[in-house]
């Protein structure tokens, strides 16, 4: 059904004929209405640009802020951010500027100056202007006679004889419609801001994501601690190289105690699916490469401590969500799974008491704010 309604909004409006997206809260003007708020200002006609896609986005903040971007094959993008206290006056006010840009966008495909006037359309030849009753005749312009008092009504024209076409009034009086000068923008109207607007979602993009963990398997004891990773994505796939430290933990017997701490890395693949309002899910692949700390804790009743460094290597998978903060920051959440491939015991040496063993299966968990560049 929804196919069905696409392909009859793009037959029926050469301006949807574009790759378009509208998303705007429900309080707003729907997209039918903005589109048409774009035809109506347009100058030429954008199914014969080489424009490719439109991208609109309104967002509720403490006022409506509206933006658009317009991708074109080899162009940079055009873009255009606003704000207003009234949803319908931001929309309307991005319409406008959506068409201009479409204008310009058709002018430089076409070659058109700047400042040139359209063409009528052919067979659009308007008839000269007429005089007032009892006015002098203009240069090339026959005098109209005073309407007589009789009243008797005027007998209309014969009508051409079949085969003989109609005369045409001389190319000289007529009279082409002047162009319709585009509505000015207002001095207070905010500049083109590439770095506000919404970002092509196809484009590649880096963010920083700063986050804290929990995760089992390190220690006797679930390890938290910051974690710092850079990311590159897009609007399907993203790869995210992270480096994490878990914060020092103890365990113990009560009269012999241990302390653990872990540094480690992960490389994470992703495949992300965008969802509405901003929202997105994602499923990941992950593999850990860590190095798991232990050492003994002196005490009275300890003669002498040990301390190791044990390589920890695993493999797992990552569930997550994004919701958005503003347009460049974001909140995640990830859960996830991993599977140890290292098996190592930490036991006291000298009751031979084990104290830890990493596990076939840990859980781990992340919450991070992430800045998109």
């Amino acid at each position: 059904m929804l196919g069905f309604a696409l392909s009859g909004l793009l037959y029926s409006s050469p301006l949807l004929a574009l790759e378009y997206d509208y998303d705007a809260p429900d309080s707003c003007p729907d997209r039918e209405a903005f589109f048409s708020e774009v035809r109506s200002r347009l100058r030429y006609p954008a199914e014969q640009s080489t424009v490719e896609r439109l991208q609109v986005t309104v967002r509720r903040q403490q006022s409506y802020e509206a933006s658009f971007v317009i991708v074109e094959p080899g162009q940079p993008p055009v873009s255009r951010t606003l704000t207003a206290e009234v949803c319908e006056d931001a929309v309307r006010a991005l319409a406008l500027g959506a068409a201009l840009a479409l204008d310009a966008r058709y002018r430089e495909a076409k070659g058109i100056p700047e400042d040139a006037q359209e063409v009528p359309a052919p067979g659009a030849v308007q008839p000269p202007p007429t005089a007032a009753a009892g006015a002098p005749a203009g240069p090339g312009v026959a005098p109209v006679p005073a309407a007589s008092p009789s009243p008797v009504a005027a007998a209309a024209p014969a009508p051409a004889p079949a085969g003989i076409p109609s005369p045409v009034p001389p190319a000289s009086l007529a009279v082409l419609p002047a162009p319709a000068a585009p509505p000015p923008v207002g001095p207070d109207a905010p500049p083109s801001d590439p770095g506000a607007a919404p970002r092509d979602p196809a484009a590649p993009a880096l963010a920083l994501r700063l986050g804290a963990f929990g995760a089992t398997g390190y220690a006797p004891d679930p390890s938290f601690g910051p974690s710092l990773a850079m990311v590159a994505q897009n609007h399907r796939f993203a790869v995210e190289l992270e480096a994490f430290l878990g914060v020092e933990n103890r365990a113990g017997n009560g009269q012999q105690t241990a302390e653990f701490w872990v540094v480690g890395g992960r490389l994470t693949p992703c495949v992300r699916w965008p969802l509405p309002d901003r929202f997105w899910m994602k499923g990941c692949g992950l593999v850990e490469l860590s190095g798991v700390h232990a050492e003994g804790v002196e005490s009275t009743d300890v003669v002498r401590t040990a301390a190791a460094w044990v390589p920890y290597w695993a493999i797992g998978v990552v569930a997550g969500a994004e919701a958005p903060l503003t347009q460049a920051l974001s909140l995640g959440l990830d859960l996830g799974v991993q599977f140890p491939l290292t098996q190592r015991r930490f036991y006291f040496v000298n009751s031979d008491e084990e104290l830890h063993e990493f596990p076939k299966v840990a859980a781990r968990a992340r919450l991070s704010i992430c800045y998109a560049f």
